[in-house]
C-alpha cells in the first residue's frame, strides 16, 4: 500500500524540482499529491497523469485561527484581506478533503513563506503531518531542505546543534571552499537573475485563464502592469556604475538584497537604504569606502532611483562587478541577511548580519558541515538526475521534527 506525501507547488520551477524527486520516492512506496492554484501547473499534471487538486477561494474562520503576518503577500502589502482570507480557507478545505483520502506522512513544500505554504503548515501542525520545506542552496549543485522551514524559520536557524547529527572531514571542505572561489572568481552569475527579468507569457496566459475562469486562487498578479514596466526599464535603464579599484584601497561591502525578498520583508528590521546608511557611517568611521552592489535579479525602477539618491547624501561607490571578487577584497562584509554573507564566512572574511541570519554565528566546522551535509547535492536549475539515496536524506531530514531532534 502506498504512502502519501502532499506537494504544494505554486511556481513552474519548483513543480519541475519536485517532479525529478518523484521518481526516487516511488521506488521507496511514496506516492505524490499535488496542490496547485496554478493553471499552467495543472496542464502538466495533467499531461503526466499526476494525482492533483487544485486551490480555489472559499469561505470559513481559519484565517482568523493563526497569525499569517510574517507572509510575503501580507508584509509586501500586495493582497487584500478579503482575498487572503478566502484563499486560505480555500487550501485548509482542499486540504481536509484529500486528507481525509490519503491521510498524508508528509507535506513537501517550497520556501515555505507565501500563504499558501504558511496555511499547509497549519494545517500539517494540526493533523500532526512532517513536513519538509526546499529552497535554493544558492551554491553550484545545492539545495537547502529543513523539517521546519527556511531561513530565519528553519530548525538549522532555531538551533545549529542539529548539525551535530552529521560528520564530515573540515580537509574535504577546505577544497571545495578553494574550489568554490576559484570559480567564482572567474565567473560568478546568479542563475534566478535572469528568470526574474523574463516573463512568459505563454505561461502567464493559461494561468490567467484559471484565475477568471475556474476560480484558482491567486496570490500574485500574473503579469502586473509594473512588472513589464520594469522589464522595460532593465532593458533601457542606465545603471551608472562607478569606475571601482578595489586592488588599491580599503572597503565595506554591502551587497543589497531583492526588494521583495522573504527575508528582507519578514526577517529584517532593516531594510536596504537603512543598512546601506549603517555600512555608510561605520566606513566614515573606519575612513575607508563603501562599495554597493545592487541585486542582480532586481527590476524594480524605484529601488535604483533612491540608491541614487542616496548616493547624494552618502559617499559610496555602486558596482555590478563580480560578488566574490569584491568580497574576496573586502575588508569587511556587512549584509542584511543574504547568502552572501555566508560566502563572505567561508571566504573568511569579517561579516556583520544586520538582520536574521542562521549562519551569522558559524565558524569553520559549523560551514563543513552545513556545505558538506546539510545542504542537498542537486542542481535546481537543470533536469540533471538527482541520486537516489537523496530521497533518503529527504525523509531523515523531515523526521527532525524540532526540539527533542535538534
Amino acid at each position: 500500500m502506498n504512502k502519501n506525501i502532499l506537494i504544494v507547488t505554486t511556481f513552474n520551477d519548483n513543480y519541475n524540482f519536485f517532479s525529478r524527486l518523484e521518481p526516487l520516492f516511488k521506488k521507496r512506496g511514496y506516492n505524490f499529491v499535488y496542490i496547485t492554484n496554478k493553471h499552467s501547473i495543472v496542464l502538466n499534471l495533467k499531461k503526466n497523469k499526476e494525482e492533483f487538486a487544485i486551490i480555489k477561494y472559499s469561505n470559513g474562520d481559519y484565517y482568523e485561527k493563526y497569525d499569517f503576518s510574517k507572509t510575503t503577500e501580507i508584509a509586501g502589502n500586495s493582497i487584500s484581506a478579503q482575498s487572503s482570507a478566502q484563499l486560505v480557507n480555500g487550501v485548509f478545505k482542499t486540504l481536509a478533503q484529500l486528507n481525509s483520502t490519503y491521510n498524508f506522512e508528509y507535506i513537501f513544500m517550497w520556501n515555505g513563506y507565501r500563504l499558501i505554504e504558511t496555511a499547509a503548515n497549519y494545517f500539517a501542525k494540526e493533523n500532526s503531518i512532517k513536513t519538509c520545506f526546499f529552497e535554493l542552496g544558492n551554491f553550484p549543485g545545492k539545495v537547502f531542505c529543513d523539517p521546519l522551514g527556511t531561513n530565519a524559520a528553519s530548525l538549522l536557524a532555531k538551533s545549529k546543534s542539529v548539525l551535530g547529527k552529521f560528520n564530515t572531514s573540515i580537509e574535504s571542505y577546505r577544497s571545495w571552499a578553494q574550489k568554490y572561489r576559484e570559480d567564482s572568481l572567474r565567473q560568478h552569475s546568479v542563475p534566478q537573475g535572469k528568470t526574474a527579468k523574463s516573463i512568459n507569457y505563454s505561461k502567464n496566459l493559461h494561468d490567467l485563464s484559471g484565475f477568471v475562469f475556474h476560480n484558482y486562487a491567486k496570490f500574485e498578479p500574473v503579469v502586473s502592469i509594473k512588472k513589464l514596466q520594469n522589464k522595460f526599464f532593465a532593458k533601457k535603464a542606465d545603471y551608472h556604475y562607478d569606475h571601482i579599484n578595489i586592488h588599491n584601497s580599503e572597503y565595506i561591502f554591502f551587497p543589497m538584497q531583492l526588494s521583495i525578498d522573504s527575508q528582507l520583508l519578514i526577517n529584517s528590521d532593516v531594510d536596504n537604504f537603512q543598512a546601506i546608511r549603517i555600512a555608510a557611517e561605520e566606513a566614515s568611521d573606519r575612513n575607508i569606502e563603501l562599495i554597493v552592489k545592487p541585486h542582480p535579479a532586481e527590476i524594480d525602477q524605484k529601488v535604483y532611483e533612491e540608491l541614487y539618491e542616496l548616493k547624494e547624501v552618502f559617499t559610496f561607490s555602486i558596482t555590478g562587478d563580480n560578488t566574490i571578487e569584491l568580497v574576496d577584497k573586502a575588508a569587511k562584509v556587512i549584509t542584511i541577511n543574504s547568502t552572501v554573507g555566508l560566502q563572505a564566512k567561508i571566504l573568511g572574511k569579517d561579516v556583520e548580519c544586520l538582520g536574521k541570519a542562521f549562519y551569522s554565528d558559524f565558524d569553520e566546522n559549523d560551514l563543513a558541515l552545513y556545505m558538506n551535509e546539510y545542504l542537498l547535492n542537486i542542481e535546481f536549475w537543470d533536469n540533471s538526475p538527482i541520486e537516489d539515496y537523496i530521497a533518503d536524506k529527504i525523509l531523515q531530514r523531515a523526521d527532525l521534527t524540532g526540539t527533542d531532534d535538534a
